[in-house]
């Protein structure tokens, strides 16, 4: 590997967190290093296998388990609720969503009044996908009861640490 490109990944690693960077900012193909591409492959197969193994029924479930959600609110209105508690104003198309498990999605304020959430890819502790139910509806999932009905809601399992939407970070 060369000295500048070992420099571009590692600045790649610092604005982009060590993670992201190689399981979802770049595959880094103009690098010619048969090792560094060896070893990105090995730890982004690892995460994934330790992604199965996480997401295997052989584990119990704990009673009280604090699941958080992402849905919209008004109409430039994200909210995070449960174990992350925050909102973002967002105005305009569709604002991109990723948490630090891999789960990936975009969310948007559709003509119809409605707040749509497109599901792109479930990371390892990604629970469900509510769909909205109207204005003048109620959800009647345990998890979604609290959140706006005319919005899709994300549900993510107890464990996140973070949640990024559009360019702000949001930790627990």
């Amino acid at each position: 590997m060369k000295n500048e490109e070992k420099k571009k990944v590692l600045s790649k690693i610092n604005q982009e967190g060590f993670h992201y960077c190689f399981e979802s900012y770049s595959d880094f193909e103009e690098i010619k290093d048969d090792e560094f591409h060896r070893l990105r492959l090995t730890y982004l197969k690892s995460v994934k296998d330790m992604q199965d193994y996480l997401k295997s029924d052989q584990f119990e479930e704990e009673e009280s388990i604090i699941k958080t959600t992402i849905s919209g609110a008004s109409d430039d209105l994200i909210e995070l609720g449960g174990a992350i508690s925050e909102e973002y104003g967002c105005y305009g198309n569709s604002i991109k969503i990723e948490c630090s498990d891999g789960t990936k999605a975009k969310i948007f304020y559709d003509k119809n009044g409605e707040w749509k959430i497109n599901n792109i890819k479930e990371g390892f502790l990604f629970d469900k996908l509510v769909k909205s139910t109207g204005e003048n509806n109620k959800h009647m999932d345990e998890d979604t009861k609290n959140c706006c009905s005319y919005s899709d809601v994300l549900v993510i399992k107890e464990g996140i640490i973070w949640i990024k939407i559009d360019k702000k970070r949001f930790k627990i």
